[in-house]
C-alpha cells in the first residue's frame, strides 16, 4: 500500500530567470544571460528598490555586463567577491493595485561561466529583493546544470543499503532498498535547494524494498531521492534529462 502528494506552490512576480539550462561543453567559456523581475505587491509606492544578487563561484564575475534595464538611476557594485548589489535610488515604483504594467521592474545582465564546473555539476543563482525597508523577498534559484551527450547511457548509483538506476533518468527512477529494520519507508523527490516536490510512503514489511517513482514531470536537472525509515535519511543525486 502506498500514499501520494505533490508538493505545489503559488505564482511569485519576483523571480530570476537564465536563459540555458544545460552546459554540455565548458572547455570554451561562454555567457549566461540573466533576467531578475520584480514587482512591487505592496499597498503604497516603493522609493527604492535594491536587488542583491548572490553569485556563483562557478561565474567568472570579471566578465559582468549589465544588458538593460526597466529604470533608471541605478548604481551597481560587487561586494564581499560575489554579490552584485543592483540599487534603483528614488525609483518611485507604484503598487501593483494602483498601476498593475508600472509596478514592475527588471535588470538583465550577462556573465561567463568557468570552464572548472565539474560535470554533473550545477551554476545556481537566487537574489534578495528589498523595497525599501521592508524584509527581503528571495527570488526562485536560477539552474544551469553541466551535462553530458554521453550521459544518456544508464547508470547505477549505490550507497550503502540502497540502489538507484538509470541514472540519468528520463520518466521512471528505479531502487532497490534494503530495509533492515523492516519499518516504513518515506521516498522523496528533492530539489537541490532540498524543496521536497513530491514523496510516497511504502508500508510493506519487505527486507527489500523495490519499485520505482515518476519522473517525467521533472523539468531537466539535478535532483536527490531520499529515503527516510523514520529514523535515518539515505540521499543520492540524480540527473533528470529527457533522451
Amino acid at each position: 500500500m502506498t500514499t501520494t502528494s505533490a508538493v505545489v506552490g503559488p505564482y511569485d512576480p519576483n523571480y530570476k530567470e537564465v536563459n540555458i539550462d544545460t552546459l554540455y561543453d565548458i572547455v570554451n567559456s561562454d555567457w549566461l544571460e540573466y533576467i531578475i523581475h520584480f514587482q512591487n505587491i505592496g499597498n503604497d509606492t516603493a522609493f527604492n528598490v535594491i536587488v542583491v544578487d548572490t553569485m556563483s563561484q562557478y561565474l567568472d564575475l570579471s566578465t559582468f555586463n549589465i544588458i538593460s534595464k526597466s529604470h533608471q538611476n541605478l548604481n551597481f557594485s560587487i561586494n564581499h567577491g560575489n554579490v552584485a548589489e543592483f540599487r534603483f535610488n528614488n525609483i518611485m515604483l507604484p503598487d501593483s493595485l494602483t498601476d498593475p504594467i508600472g509596478s514592475n521592474g527588471f535588470i538583465k545582465y550577462r556573465v561567463k561561466y568557468l570552464s572548472t564546473l565539474p560535470l554533473f555539476d550545477s551554476i545556481t543563482n537566487f537574489a534578495d529583493i528589498y523595497f525599501d525597508y521592508n524584509a527581503a523577498v528571495r527570488t526562485n534559484t536560477a539552474v544551469t546544470y553541466y551535462s553530458s551527450h554521453s550521459s544518456s547511457v544508464s547508470e547505477i548509483h549505490s550507497i550503502e543499503q540502497l540502489l538507484v538506476y538509470p541514472n540519468p533518468v528520463n520518466d521512471v527512477l528505479n531502487f532497490h532498498y534494503y530495509n533492515g529494520e523492516n519499518s516504513n519507508i518515506t521516498v522523496r523527490i528533492c530539489n537541490i535547494l532540498g524543496t521536497i516536490l513530491s514523496e510516497k510512503t511504502f508500508y510493506e514489511k519487505n527486507t527489500v524494498l523495490e519499485s520505482s517513482v515518476q519522473t517525467g514531470e521533472l523539468t531537466n536537472g539535478i535532483y536527490f531521492i531520499e529515503f527516510f525509515d523514520g529514523i535515518n535519511v539515505q540521499r543520492i543525486k540524480f540527473l533528470k534529462q529527457a533522451f
